[in-house]
């Protein structure tokens, strides 16, 4: 663009704020006499002026953020109504069918669940304190599912609890007495050896106690106004008897029917993942020889195995499925663990420890299903879910329920 000669161009803002205050400074020095008076006065004009640039682009970019932060709270919205919408169409895709509309389907065996981490950190079971923002409401809802379909055992795969105070054994106590048939499988947060492995040492027993005293006999992790009260607890020895008679075995058996359920502990010491030594023998025992009896006969159709870590992951990066000496723990597995379950005529093996993402499909490995799943629900991205087996004669059926739109949706069966 040209500028006729008689035109100056314009000046660019930052130098025409300079002339300015250069002008203003000028005509106050004209004004004022001399002396400190001016010299502050003239000071102070000169870097009001020469800080309008800098007020001017924070408040463009005030203007921006909130313009941004506008954006970011209809985008929010648009995803709570898209999302559902989503989870719809992914159900549709993959087979899941709303429980509602096969009532006529009659099970041909004993019904059992298994689910998850819960987190639970107080002794409330309908609205437990979100810990780290994870929702709980899947909780009812398995309870519900569980009355309403006669189902004979529910194993929490691990990580029940998020911390094991006072509070998160009463939350315990609560899912065991509303839910029949739980079992509780140990995970890491239910810090079993820094509860129970001790016992046997009075001098570490002792710094357990005053462990206790500092860290779990506290209030509730998150607490909100209207909180049910933390329940009162009489003192070290009434924990231990409570911890002892929700979590005091860190692995065992059981029959339901002719089927054989097997219950382990995958850490071998405080944060270490793994199976020892006296669980691979145990596990030999209950599924080999030791469970052979009358002359030989055995006495289950066939055994289920529940942990938390899916120790046979390896270093797949499926959330909490993670772990650092994965590599080691898939071998074990691989070489020591899976010609036992082999030999044994285990039929599935859950865990219980996929994390906050999308579980993977089930593995079968040298023909033995192994199936993962985490968390029930986080955020809304995953939706809440739990395993469903029916106890066949022949073997169990398995098959994902997952809860959306206050519905139980029954996908397809899985790992045959």
């Amino acid at each position: 663009m040209r500028v006729a000669q008689d035109e100056a161009p314009p000046l660019p803002p930052l130098r025409l704020l300079a002339r300015l205050s250069k002008g203003f400074a000028a005509s106050l020095t004209q004004r004022l006499p001399r002396g400190p008076v001016r010299r502050g006065v003239v000071t102070c004009a000169v870097a009001f002026l020469a800080a309008l640039p800098v007020g001017a682009v924070l408040w463009k970019a005030a203007r921006s953020y909130r313009s941004l932060q506008t954006r970011v709270v209809g985008l929010e919205a648009k995803l709570d109504r898209i999302i559902p919408d989503l989870h719809d169409a992914r159900l549709a895709v993959r087979g899941f069918d709303d429980l509602t509309l096969m009532q006529d389907e009659r099970p041909k065996g004993p019904l059992l669940v298994f689910t998850g981490h819960a987190f639970g950190a107080d002794g409330a079971v309908d609205d437990v304190e979100p810990v780290y923002g994870k929702p709980i409401e899947a909780l009812p809802s398995l309870e519900a599912f569980a009355r309403d379909h006669g189902i004979l055992r529910v194993v929490f795969g691990g990580d029940t609890i998020y911390m094991p105070t006072t509070g998160a054994l009463a939350f315990l106590e609560a899912l065991h007495s509303r839910i029949p048939g739980a079992r509780f499988v140990h995970g890491n947060h239910e810090e079993y050896w820094s509860v129970l492995g001790a016992s046997g040492y009075p001098a570490l027993l002792e710094g357990l106690r005053e462990w206790y005293q500092a860290t779990w006999h506290r209030p509730n992790l998150n607490p909100v106004a209207d909180d049910p009260p933390e329940p009162v607890d009489p003192g070290w020895g009434s924990y231990l008897s409570r911890y002892e008679r929700l979590l005091g075995k860190r692995y065992w058996k059981e029959d339901l029917g002719e089927v054989r359920l097997v219950y382990l502990h995958t850490e071998t010491a405080p944060r270490q993942v793994g199976l020892d030594d006296p669980q691979i023998e145990f596990l030999e025992e209950a599924l080999g020889a030791g469970a052979n009896g009358n002359g030989g006969r055995r006495t289950f159709r066939y055994a289920l195995v529940f942990l938390h870590h899916a120790l046979w992951a390896g270093l797949a990066p499926w959330g909490q499925a993670y772990y650092e000496n994965g590599a080691e723990l898939a071998r074990q597995w691989r070489e020591r663990v899976l010609p036992i379950l082999k030999k044994g005529r285990v039929g599935a093996v859950f865990a219980g420890d996929a994390g906050w993402v999308e579980p993977p499909p089930p593995f079968a490995l040298d023909g033995v299903p192994h199936y993962l799943t985490g968390w029930p629900g986080e955020d809304g991205l995953v939706l809440p879910e739990w395993y469903l087996a029916e106890l066949r004669d022949r073997g169990p059926r398995v098959r994902r329920v997952r809860v959306h739109r206050g519905t139980f949706w029954l996908g397809p069966e899985e790992g045959r």
